[in-house]
């Protein structure tokens, strides 16, 4: 029942952490470029 990882899928924490944190923060910015579209 162990639980194998590729070493392939296998990444560092920091660097999950530091791809995901990237694209919330992409996402934030794309939200905010919607936002001023629609104000003006």
């Amino acid at each position: 029942g162990a639980h194998v990882i590729p070493a392939e899928v296998h990444r560092p924490a920091s660097e999950v952490v530091g791809v995901v944190g990237c694209q919330v923060d992409l996402e934030h910015v794309h939200q905010r470029f919607h936002e001023a579209d629609h104000a003006h």
